[in-house]
């Protein structure tokens, strides 16, 4: 008979893994050690999450987990990557002698594993592969959007999955529940049912029910690893230190008489609609500025960061030399300006963090602008991530220009990132006991349940 702390252990929600045993040996050592333990915790799962910190190694992850799949299961592979990080992985895969094809559509597939462009999906029958594997899993963040919708749906019949981002911020219910419905755990409405409430009256705000962070947490930990650093789970960061980030504010000045809409002064409005107006006006000072700072330091790479197309216009009348890309270039004139700024010693690149702030490894490149900031953290997180990030061996500058009626936009910033970081040491404190370390030789599932008929079904005879 079991006591009451085995009967609250059995009503515990976990995913049961799908995949398989891999012996550590047949792992490439060219991993690191946490990396190695991801990858077979990984194929036990046979659909699983990582979210890892930028720079912690989920391509080499993501290609020996392929690798092993495909030995162990036939067929052929696919890996889904953001604009131009499909070239990165082609190059990294030589350093571990994986052999990967660069693809467009479906004809190009080849046998092994196959790497193409999220906006090129349409082109190939997902559920012809046998493992597909999601390299900036983030896309999946609206549940709402084509994509999210379209690959959970095409990937339904794919037998492993994997999904891999950055660790996602631990109050957004929304990531994690497709990541979740993606790879088969549970519906995204099943989750938010069992671990959320209503937060007020908004139906579309959640908040984790106040007895639940805990069993939720347990639940991530049985289909998802997350670390910051591999310190999380046990290994040594010796590796992974990361050198010093400067973050530069740049104030500009205005004129308040501009604008005023009868007033005496100007007062902007700095919602989250009406920033872009306020913006626009500001938006030649704030260029000019940018221009200042890439002159005072010609012989370096820069990378300058835009959210809007006026603001990509001001940069290219300040500095002409910059290579631009925009949204509406052609995706093969994307990924030859940005393979040609990794390669180029001094080059400036001027885009949008929507456009290459997700995935690329741009760690030749220690000195960024931004030209102004909106109020997505999770925008700038990223852009300054493609450079200080693990590996990275020389300090990064980050400028952060905005005119001086533009301060709320850097506050609210500031908090996100103070909450993201506080929310992200509770994640993490939260799933360590049920991380990799405790049991990256998953146990079993016994299905075998002893079953005693009751006395009275039982026959006389």
């Amino acid at each position: 008979m079991q006591d009451y702390q085995q009967f609250l252990a059995s009503k515990r929600v976990l995913s049961l893994p799908c995949g398989f045993d891999v012996d550590g040996s047949t792992i490439n050592p060219m991993l690191f050690p946490h990396q190695r333990d991801i990858v077979k915790w990984a194929c036990n799962r046979g659909k699983a999450a990582v979210f890892a910190h930028t720079g912690l190694g989920k391509g080499p992850i993501q290609l020996e987990w392929l690798r092993i799949v495909l030995a162990h299961a036939g067929g052929n592979g696919l890996l889904l990557a953001p604009l131009a990080v499909s070239q990165q992985f082609v190059r990294e895969s030589a350093k571990f002698g994986i052999a990967v094809t660069l693809c467009k559509t479906q004809a190009d597939v080849r046998d092994g594993i196959n790497i193409t462009n999220y906006e090129r999906s349409d082109s190939f029958e997902l559920e012809a592969f046998t493992a597909v594997a999601l390299d900036e899993s983030s896309c999946l963040k609206d549940w709402t959007s084509k994509t999210s919708q379209g690959l959970i749906e095409r990937l339904a019949k794919v037998p492993f999955k994997l999904c891999s981002t950055a660790t996602p911020s631990p109050n957004d219910h929304a990531e994690l529940g497709t990541h979740a419905e993606l790879l088969d755990v549970m519906t995204r409405s099943q989750m938010l049912a069992m671990f959320f409430e209503h937060d007020g009256g908004e139906t579309a705000s959640w908040k984790l029910k106040g007895h639940g962070k805990k069993p939720f947490w347990k639940f991530v930990a049985s289909w998802a690893v997350c670390l910051n650093k591999p310190s999380d789970l046990g290994y040594d960061d010796d590796l992974y230190r990361l050198p010093p980030l400067h973050m530069h504010e740049h104030v500009v000045s205005v004129d308040h008489s501009v604008n005023t809409d009868g007033l005496l002064f100007r007062c902007p409005d700095m919602s989250a609609t009406g920033l872009h107006k306020e913006l626009r006006l500001t938006c030649e000072s704030r260029a000019v500025k940018v221009a200042e700072l890439v002159r005072a330091k010609p012989d370096v790479p820069w990378i300058i960061w835009c959210g809007t197309n006026y603001e990509a216009d001001a940069i290219r009348a300040a500095l002409p030399e910059v290579v631009e890309v925009r949204g509406n270039d052609s995706q093969d004139r994307k990924e030859a300006a940005i393979m040609h700024f990794c390669d180029s010693p001094n080059d400036w690149l001027s885009s949008k963090t929507s456009i290459f702030g997700f995935g690329l490894n741009l760690q030749g490149c220690r000195d960024m602008a931004f030209m102004g900031i909106g109020y997505s953290f999770e925008q700038f997180f990223q852009g300054v991530r493609r450079c200080w990030r693990f590996g990275q061996t020389q300090p990064v500058h980050a400028h952060i220009v905005i005119a001086e009626t533009e301060g709320a936009v850097l506050s609210a910033i500031k908090r996100k990132e103070a909450q993201y970081e506080e929310l992200q040491a509770e994640m993490n404190e939260a799933m360590r006991d049920e991380q990799l370390t405790a049991r990256h030789k998953a146990a079993k599932y016994d299905h075998v349940v002893k079953q005693e008929i009751p006395t009275w079904l039982k026959s006389e005879q």
